[in-house]
């Protein structure tokens, strides 16, 4: 469903790129609408324009711990990646080590609108990653090897620890996230606090 001339304005000015909001049949009256998340990892979700989950949580930390490894390797010409290259909805910091997302079952994110005991995520699915992540997404273009290269050597899915031997040579960073229905309309805003209200009893699962 398209948003209309004023929705279209606004986005249009402040990106400064012609564009139009659109959004998805919240009544679900059309049946590509909202998309089932993976019933192995969260069986009572939906996404609608996102990959398979509709949240994706990483920290800074481990992108840092990954632009060292790039540094560390002296690959030529490679700059330091941005937090964009892996595309999340939400960026934490100070929580914890590198990867520290993998010991997490559950966050939540205070302060503002966010509601009594915050909007709390459940973290259900570490994030493989494909080959998007080499590509600058400012340009467009394809940026060398980076990060699948570093990642497949410092968190693989065997040297994350996951156990799961489909993923032993899968490159992982961040975790896919859902939340409850009881969270809809509550509001998260950029520096909120964040607290580690879950961990997991088994690293790499819920």
């Amino acid at each position: 469903f398209d948003e209309g001339e004023d929705a279209a304005r606004f986005f249009t000015s402040l990106l400064e790129t012609p564009c139009r909001l659109v959004r998805f049949d919240q009544e679900g009256a059309l049946e590509s609408s909202l998309r089932p998340t993976d019933a192995d990892y969260a069986p009572d979700s939906q996404t609608g324009f996102s990959d398979g989950f509709p949240f994706l949580i990483a920290s800074q930390e481990s992108l840092r711990a990954v632009n060292d490894g790039i540094a560390a390797s002296a690959s030529e010409g490679q700059a330091e990646l941005p937090m964009n290259r892996f595309r999340p909805n939400l960026v934490v910091s100070d929580c914890g080590g590198a990867f520290g997302e993998d010991e997490w079952a559950s966050l939540a994110v205070r302060g503002g609108d966010s509601g009594e005991g915050g909007c709390v995520f459940d973290l259900v699915k570490p994030c493989s990653r494909c080959t998007v992540t080499t590509v600058n997404q400012s340009t467009g273009a394809v940026d060398g090897k980076e990060p699948l290269r570093v990642l497949g050597e410092i968190h693989s899915g065997k040297a994350a620890g996951y156990g799961n031997a489909k993923w032993e040579r899968v490159p992982f960073f961040g975790w896919n996230a859902v939340t409850s229905t009881a969270m809809v309309g509550r509001v998260i805003s950029v520096g909120a606090s964040v607290c580690v209200t879950k961990k997991k009893e088994e690293k790499g699962k819920q």
